[in-house]
């Protein structure tokens, strides 16, 4: 298990709830973010750093909207 530290940034900059540490098994991590409606729709960031290495990587990801489809 390799320690990672993942921030997670709305398209405002601020920090997510979902930044945080983590371990990834295999070299793998797997996350799943449960978006809310309230949630600011644009482009968000998740910045990974590998805490062993120091090595990081950055993508990016667009949330819709999701407002009542009613």
């Amino acid at each position: 298990v390799v320690p990672l530290k993942l921030v997670i940034r709305d398209p405002s900059g601020d920090e997510s709830e979902w930044s945080g540490y983590y371990g990834a098994k295999d070299g793998t991590l797997d996350i799943q973010l449960a978006m809310a409606r309230n949630d600011t729709p644009g482009m968000w960031q998740i910045k990974a750093r590998e805490l062993a290495s120091g090595r990081q990587g950055v993508k990016y990801f667009r949330l819709n909207s999701l407002g009542d489809n009613n």
